[in-house]
């Protein structure tokens, strides 16, 4: 009883200074040159080296099924109350563009040279380019706003992030199939699978996120503790509706639901701020907070196995998104959205790649020959995007 009540509480200390350390690198953070979100990134790779030397510290485990069951659903739903629906119809062909020519791109110029460079076999390859593919603006969302992105552009980015990560799931999902050899890799099945999956994923997320809001609107609580209730319990029912029951893409299900919910929980504009805006503002950093924290005490014993090589995955990454965001130009103009030329600039360097593509890799299994190697070159690319992505955007914006 006693063992357990150390635990207990060392658990409870823990949780405290894990509160404290987000509360003042959340302070001081807008006086540094890298966000918050680098910093708690930097924090959670210290905390994880120490806890590997000293037994007395409490571990942290970034589960997979707590990023894409809860803290991805949450910031999904913080993300997508923003989103302006008439923009975001307008700007349905350039974001699906990107998409479409973005994956497989991701896929063939990153994951085939790296199985060549790493002497991975290429369907192993092209696992780890799948993986990486997704650009996760969602959960890097605080990072964006931390600088001066137009309207029309952060559209972009976020489209592209929200439709990029439901192809990444299934498409990674296929090829970890085909490479355990639990299934086959075949690119027609998948093209229908994943169409399903989005198409599917929007009216029920849309008809959900409908539905609670006019309940909370009937009541009364738009602002109150039953309204706001509902509002934590909505995106990550609907994740679990959309994805288990239903097998569609949660995060799409969640972003819509978002949508239709903002919307249908009041019957007029009131211009004022509100309890819901800042609770989910709260929300939203708190989710991020723990989320870069505990992606960098995962990350923090494979520090130690970087090398050069991994830097060329970076310059990997880079060409694909160079060619993706430049190249794709004249197709943007003969859709009737042209890029200005620092547009084109800015959706380069806002390629950030984050939790997604951690989770993915953290879901391999343990017996799995390469896990441990994609996991070091999943880590060079997150730490990258994370660390020296933001002083590349504070440089240019």
């Amino acid at each position: 009883m006693e063992g357990f009540a150390n635990d207990h509480t060392r658990l409870l200390a823990a949780l405290c200074g894990l509160l404290f350390l987000v509360s003042t690198i959340r302070h001081y953070a807008p006086r540094t040159v890298l966000p918050a979100e680098s910093w708690l990134l930097l924090a959670g790779i210290g905390y994880g080296l120490a806890a590997s030397r000293t037994p007395e510290l409490p571990s942290v485990r970034l589960d997979p099924a707590v990023v894409f069951g809860i803290l991805l659903p949450v910031l999904a739903f913080s993300e997508g109350r923003h989103l302006p629906i008439a923009l975001l119809v307008r700007a349905a062909c350039p974001v699906m563009l990107l998409v479409l020519l973005g994956m497989p791109m991701a896929m063939f110029l990153i994951g085939l040279p790296a199985a060549w460079l790493f002497d991975l076999p290429y369907l192993h390859g092209l696992m780890f380019g799948a993986a990486v593919a997704a650009t996760d603006t969602i959960s890097v969302a605080h990072l964006l706003d931390r600088f001066k992105i137009p309207r029309r552009l952060r559209l972009l980015l976020d489209g592209e992030s929200i439709f990029i990560d439901a192809i990444t799931v299934v498409m990674f999902t296929a090829l970890a199939g085909a490479v355990i050899g639990a299934g086959d890799f075949l690119p027609s099945d998948i093209a229908i699978e994943t169409f399903r999956s989005m198409l599917l994923a929007v009216p029920v997320g849309l008809l959900l996120g409908w539905l609670i809001g006019r309940l909370v609107r009937h009541w009364g609580e738009q602002n109150r503790m039953s309204g706001l209730t509902l509002t934590l319990a909505l995106p990550i029912a609907g994740f679990l509706l959309s994805e288990r029951l239903l097998h569609a893409s949660g995060i799409i299900a969640v972003v819509f639901a978002a949508l239709a919910f903002s919307h249908s929980r009041r019957s007029a504009e009131t211009g004022k701020r509100e309890l819901y805006d800042d609770f989910w503002e709260y929300l939203g950093s708190l989710g991020a907070s723990v989320l870069f924290f505990a992606l960098g005490t995962a990350m923090a014993l494979q520090v130690f196995s970087l090398d050069w090589t991994h830097g060329l995955i970076i310059v990997l990454l880079l060409l694909s998104r160079a060619i993706l965001v430049y190249g794709s130009g004249p197709l943007l103009r003969m859709q009737g959205y042209a890029l200005p030329p620092g547009w084109r600039h800015a959706l380069m360097l806002g390629g950030l790649r984050g939790a997604i593509p951690a989770g993915l890799a953290l879901m391999l299994p343990l017996d799995y020959l390469y896990r441990d190697e994609l996991l070091v070159m999943v880590f060079a690319v997150v730490a990258f995007g994370i660390l020296v992505h933001p002083l590349l955007m504070a440089f240019y914006l």
